[in-house]
């Protein structure tokens, strides 16, 4: 049974009138939250054991979305100073209890055990946690993770993009996977597209989204996806990169490096690119009117293109041949490479 005492007043006992308790443990672990609440652990699990609440004079048991307090066997409760609830199980690893929402977290999570044994708070308000597989720690962090578990369709994601609207939109194998935020804290996924592989994707200056969908080009524009382009991309396979210039054209590059431009509707292949020169599939626009182009498969050259014409760049250092992995336009029209060397910048042509 479990006690209460306060001085000047009676002790007051709870729990003598489960039978089931005298069978095993009794109760296990307390912990207490704010403003007189708290939680118990009792040993075994039904609709007056597991992990039960005390509000408002009374004990009831402890229901959440993502936690039942009857069906936890619980020997570990932790209140930390956020007022978040942790509770230990013994089979089923710890969950974190905040703003109503529970969080769980077992072996296939990372956890060393899913059975919990003890939990403590350091000084700096990390989380420790003893399993039956060994000692973990909780930290946190600035760093948010989102998942299949909350939401998103698949594991592999080719694109990830936020939007000026505080969206996030992640592209991945087999659909579509919308990121939106309400209240500041709850994430909500809508899935679109699926059964499609989203690639690369943009939103231009207007708030058009533009995204490379399994060999077609579309475009999101009024709460509706529309293919553009029809057959002259499927024919030559999916998009490998979007990108707009100062000027609003839209700049489209193709799997068999084809080079496109998009205005007001009107489509142009402006440039084939030579095969030596690797898959294309980087691009960026600068702030000219033109274009850079690079591959991420081991070639050490970049490519740009303005009013017709291409010029061929080629990355080196004393190690050898730079394999290039991004791209980026600094804010003085300097190009930024991150390569296998190390950072170049390009600037008039140095």
């Amino acid at each position: 049974m479990l006690v209460r005492w306060r001085p000047g007043t009676p002790a007051t006992t709870y729990f003598g009138e489960i039978a089931e308790l005298a069978k095993g443990d009794g109760v296990g672990e307390v912990a207490v939250g704010p403003s007189g609440t708290a939680w118990a652990s009792l040993d075994g699990t039904g609709p007056q054991l597991g992990v039960r609440h005390y509000s408002g004079g009374k004990w009831t048991s402890y229901v959440v979305p993502g936690f039942d307090g009857a069906r936890t066997l619980s020997h570990a409760l932790l209140v930390d100073r956020r007022g978040s609830l942790w509770v230990g199980t013994q089979n089923d690893g710890v969950y974190r209890i905040c703003g109503g929402v529970a969080d769980h977290y077992g072996v296939s999570d990372g956890l060393s055990g899913n059975g919990v044994g003890g939990l403590f708070e350091d000084r700096e308000g990390n989380l420790w946690v003893l399993t039956d597989g060994g000692l973990d720690m909780f930290r946190d962090t600035a760093l948010i993770s989102y998942t299949t578990r909350q939401g998103v369709s698949e594991r592999g994601l080719h694109s990830v993009m936020a939007l000026r609207n505080g969206a996030v939109w992640i592209g991945t194998g087999g659909a579509l996977s919308i990121l939106r935020k309400q209240d500041g804290k709850t994430a909500n996924f809508d899935r679109k597209l699926s059964g499609q592989g989203v690639g690369p994707m943009l939103e231009d200056h207007s708030g058009v989204v533009w995204l490379g969908v399994d060999l077609a080009l579309m475009r999101f524009q009024d709460g509706r996806f529309r293919e553009i382009g029809g057959q002259r991309f499927a024919g030559i396979g999916e998009v490998n990169a979007i990108a707009e210039d100062s000027g609003g054209t839209i700049w489209v590059l193709a799997k068999r490096n084809q080079l496109f431009s998009i205005v007001r509707d009107k489509i142009e292949k402006q440039a084939s690119l030579n095969d030596e020169l690797g898959r294309q599939s980087l691009l960026v626009a600068d702030r000219n009117g033109g274009v850079w182009l690079g591959t991420q498969l081991g070639k050490s050259t970049i490519s740009h293109f303005r009013d017709g014409r291409l010029q061929t760049t080629s990355l080196s250092s004393p190690q050898g041949p730079a394999g290039i992995q991004a791209l980026f336009v600094d804010s003085d029209n300097s190009l930024l490479v991150t390569s296998s060397q190390g950072l170049y910048r390009l600037n008039h042509g140095r």
